[in-house]
């Protein structure tokens, strides 16, 4: 720990004191003004980032607000300008420092209330993370109505708006990552005059899937630098950006009462704690997306198996569906086991006897119709030819005609105004009841240690909305009670059963957030099931989730057929090459040619293995749209690059721009094509022979020498 006044400078500026933290990638400037407020001075990478317009205007590093206190500046909701922000002072700092990061604790207070701010810089990223946490010191209880994450005010200064571009992430079933570029004016955000407009553009996400509408993340970008922000949600969050005295403000990571139905009461002594908000730092697009994949590699470092990205077969797409059974099981996994896979998953069905499970799920006992022999013998069938197995469960949710969900208290349900909540037919559970937490731990421990699993697929089909009043004052607060009870539950699994890997799903990518994925092995990015929309989720994935963990469906048999067109095939495995393979369909019905195609999609997967854990994503032509015919994505390291090309319908010729200088560049998936590819003057051009078409490409960059 080193004492909080080595990291004090003087100013040429009267008696203000800078506190700064760096290392070799970036620099935090706080500055504790005349007042003894603490502001932000600087954010410093190759460039500084946030450049405060004047020395009149206050940049605080974060707000708060107390329900029946007031700031006579704050007329329109905005997060900033809150009721305690300018009544905070210096109270004390420290730096505390390890092998990965160090720490920066700011305290500032006032007559009720002390908040600490945790920023947070990692060695050898352009990545900066800050958390507030507020503590009541009063006698009496107070009502805090709103506490930011990140709050950055003066951000590019005195800069033009038309050259401010905002990129936010669009998210829902079927449509995962799908990101629009969007002008400040198309935000709504103008230059009224010298001070300030009321207006501010929000980016909301309300209830417990934290990624339904969009991704917890965004973009801010001129001419010559990028920021990315994310959230670690779990849940309900917000953002929001406006204008400022000329330049632009962004916060990101708030609780408060007008966005999301949060206030928290705080006795003497208690505290709450806001989220955690990331800010990454680029000269451009992939510059900013390497940086947060160097922070999420960092914060991943302790999961079970990003290095080795096992294999794993799925038999729901195109197979089982919500209906598994012993013999289809038995028969499939021999098939995939000669195929090189090491994983294999039943998916929802294995544990009712109703044909639509949907709605009984929470008892959690194996179906005798589908398993006549037992489940656990069918799974040590699978073991026995090499097979490691996993199962499916759906554990927040007890459905309303369960068999026993009369043995479930009220109080272990979300509810408003003593009222259960339904979300299609089905309860939603809530974890911070104690007995609610025990049980379906229980019951996941009693899954594991009978069936000898090793994978477990947690899925998470509603969305519970706004919250719960079950034990909290607010809906807001009541919600984020149960996320975070529900991540110690992950937490605690994991040090029960260190060697299980752990799938996050949520009708694929509704939970797509580091909240969880710092606890789960893999994510769920989609539940698409049309390979050709599929691509474009997997062109844009990466900047929202590591490759590592990146879970794609790969259903060669998607036709349910004989013999399906080997286009198909190859593109179902492009789709993958960059994440995680969930490999499904009835691949045993498929031709001896078909079967080769996918041997060979199956072995450039692994051989790509060591690359995909080094590399970082780079979009040459910038994000995919929904609506282009052709687009690509790729990685890279300081070597090699290798690039995924898709083909839809319409033109097929296309051009891709490069960056770097290549000595060599040719198609590697399939080996067998008709594609024409040419390389000049630090271009790619194409020439596809047909329509709906995907290929992998390896670049060999120029090296010195």
């Amino acid at each position: 720990m080193s004492d909080g006044k080595k990291n004090y400078r003087r100013t040429k500026k009267g008696n203000m004191n800078i506190i700064d933290v760096k290392n070799q990638k970036i620099e935090i400037e706080l500055l504790i003004n005349k007042n003894g407020n603490v502001c932000w001075k600087g954010i410093n990478h190759q460039i500084s980032f946030l450049t405060p317009q004047k020395d009149t205007i206050e940049n605080y590093i974060v707000e708060v607000e107390i329900l029946g206190n007031t700031n006579p500046n704050n007329h329109s909701g905005r997060i900033i300008n809150r009721s305690e922000t300018e009544k905070l002072r210096y109270i004390t700092h420290k730096v505390v420092e390890n092998e990965y990061c160090k720490k920066l604790y700011v305290i500032q207070g006032n007559a009720e209330i002390e908040v600490e701010s945790e920023f947070t810089i990692f060695n050898g990223i352009n990545t900066i993370t800050q958390q507030n946490t507020v503590k009541n010191i009063s006698q009496k209880e107070i009502c805090i109505t709103c506490i930011s994450g990140v709050c950055l005010t003066g951000i590019y200064g005195n800069i033009d708006y038309k050259k401010v571009e905002y990129i936010t992430g669009y998210n829902t079933w079927f449509c995962e990552c799908q990101f629009k570029t969007l002008s400040l004016d198309d935000l709504g955000i103008m230059q009224g005059n010298h001070v300030s407009t009321f207006f501010k553009h929000s980016f909301n996400n309300n209830g417990s899937w934290s990624s339904k509408d969009m991704l917890p993340l965004g973009i801010i970008q001129n001419e010559n630098s990028c920021m990315m922000w994310t959230i670690e949600a779990g849940g309900s969050w917000h953002a929001e950006i406006g204008n400022y005295y000329g330049g632009i403000y962004f916060t990101a990571g708030s609780l408060d009462i007008n966005n999301n139905a949060f206030y928290k009461n705080l006795k003497y002594g208690e505290r709450l704690q806001s989220q955690n908000v990331t800010l990454s730092f680029g000269e451009n697009l992939d510059g900013v997306v390497k940086e947060i994949t160097k922070y999420r590699r960092i914060i991943t470092r302790n999961l079970n198996d990003l290095d080795a990205m096992p294999l794993i077969f799925n038999e729901y797409m195109y197979l089982s569906g919500n209906n598994p059974n012993e013999e289809q099981t038995e028969k499939i996994g021999a098939e995939i086991a000669k195929m090189g896979a090491e994983y294999y998953c039943i998916d929802c069905g294995w544990h009712d006897e109703e044909e639509d499970c949907f709605n009984t799920i929470g008892k959690w006992q194996e179906s005798k119709k589908r398993f006549p022999h037992g489940l656990k013998n069918c799974l040590q069938k699978l073991n026995e030819i090499g097979l490691k197995t996993g199962l499916w469960v759906e554990i927040e949710k007890v459905g309303i005609a369960c068999s026993v969900v009369s043995d479930y208290a009220d109080e272990e349900f979300f509810s408003i105004g003593g009222k259960k909540l339904i979300f299609a037919n089905r309860y939603q559970l809530d974890f911070s009841n104690e007995k609610a937490y025990s049980r379906t731990y229980n019951q996941v421990s009693d899954i594991i240690k009978q069936y000898g699993i090793k994978y477990l697929k947690i899925d998470y089909n509603q969305d519970s909305g706004i919250g719960t009043d079950a034990a909290s004052e607010s809906l807001g607060s009541g919600l984020m009670q149960h996320i975070y009870a529900y991540r110690n539950w992950l937490i605690q699994l994991r040090k029960v059963f260190p060697d299980l890997v752990i799938e996050n799903c949520a009708s694929g990518g509704q939970r797509l957030d580091y909240f969880y994925l710092k606890q789960c092995d893999i994510q769920s990015v989609s539940d698409q099931s049309n390979y050709l929309k599929f691509s474009h989720i997997s062109a844009n994935m990466l900047a929202a989730v590591l490759p590592e963990q990146a879970g794609v469906w790969c259903y060669p048999n998607n036709q349910w057929a004989d013999e399906v067109d080997e286009e198909n095939i190859v593109m179902n495995f492009v789709n993958c090459f960059f994440g995680r393979m969930h490999l499904a369909s009835n691949i045993i019905r498929l031709s001896a040619e078909n079967k080769k195609i996918i041997k060979s999609g199956i072995d450039f997967f692994r051989a790509l293995t060591p690359f995909r854990r080094r590399a970082f994503p780079i979009y040459p032509m910038g994000f995919s749209d929904w609506k282009d015919v052709n687009f690509c994505c790729g990685m890279e390291d300081e070597k090699e690059i290798y690039l995924n090309v898709w083909h839809m319908e319409g033109n097929k010729e296309y051009t891709v721009e490069l960056t770097e200088k290549i000595d060599s560049a040719e198609i590697v998936f399939p080996l067998n094509h008709h594609t024409e590819m040419t390389y000049r003057n630090g271009k790619l051009f194409f020439k596809f022979e047909k329509d709906f078409v995907a290929r992998t490409i390896k670049l060999k960059k120029f090296q010195r020498g």
